[in-house]
This record gives C-alpha cells, structure tokens and sequence, in this order.
C-alpha cells in the first residue's frame, strides 16, 4: 500500500508543479529592467527569455488608464504605468496590462500604483519597450 501511495506521489508531484501557469516566483526588482530595457532590441529579446513568466510585485506611477470594447463589444479596461521615478527616464508607460473595469474609476494618472503581476511580453515602440503583463492583483 506505501509502494502505491509513494508512486502515485512521485507521479503526481511534477504534474502539480506544472500546473501554475509556467510562472516562476521571483522578487526581480524593476532597475535590472530597465537597465535592459535600455539595449538594443537583440539585447533585450535574450535578456527578455529569462525574466518571462516571473511574478513581480511592483509599485509605479498611472500614465494612463483605458477603456475599450474587446470581443463582442464586451468592455475591458487597460492600466499603463511609468516605472521610473520622478524626475527620472521618460514620462511614459514601462509596463501596460489588462485591469478590472471597475478599478477605471478609481485610478488617476499620477498616482502611484502597486500589482502583482506575471511578465508575458513586450513590444517596442518608437525605440521604447512596454511590458506586457498578465495582472494577478491590484493593490
């Protein structure tokens, strides 16, 4: 009965730990980011392959808030935040991802912002680069 129970232990286990989402827990901190963020786009891209899928708990500053209407007309809302201090980079967003639409009314630009969120992409515009995130939780 132990021989059974310690296989299906040894089976289940690795199954288990497959199943988060392919997110590692990681307390990455902003600045080695941005730093990489500042490369060139090849640069950037392998730097990208080892931050992806990390969880991250980061406070920055509201850009920008958005509504808009996703698949059949269904409202979505999307925050974008300047991870910069004040005072320091460009006034503009670093990280972009999709929130609740009833936390549009309660977000001003300006005000600083802390989430909990999992690194999925990033795009570059006009030679800047925004990371996209999959949001766990608005704080």
């Amino acid at each position: 009965m132990r021989q059974v129970a310690l296989t299906i232990m040894l089976v289940a286990a690795p199954w288990l730990m497959a199943c988060d989402g392919g997110e590692k827990k990681a307390d990455l901190p902003f600045a080695p980011v941005r730093e990489a963020m500042d490369k060139d786009t090849q640069a950037f891209a392998a730097y990208f392959q080892t931050i992806k899928g990390q969880t991250v708990n980061w406070t920055g500053r509201v850009t920008e808030v958005s509504r808009q209407r996703g698949d059949d007309y269904v409202e979505e809302a999307y925050l974008f935040v300047d991870m910069d201090q004040p005072g320091q980079g460009q006034e503009a967003a670093d990280v972009t991802f999709q929130i609740p639409v009833s936390a549009v009314d309660k977000l001003q630009v300006g005000q600083p912002v802390n989430y909990v969120a999992v690194i999925r992409e990033f795009e570059r515009n006009d030679n800047a680069v925004v990371l996209k995130l999959e949001l766990k939780k608005l704080n």
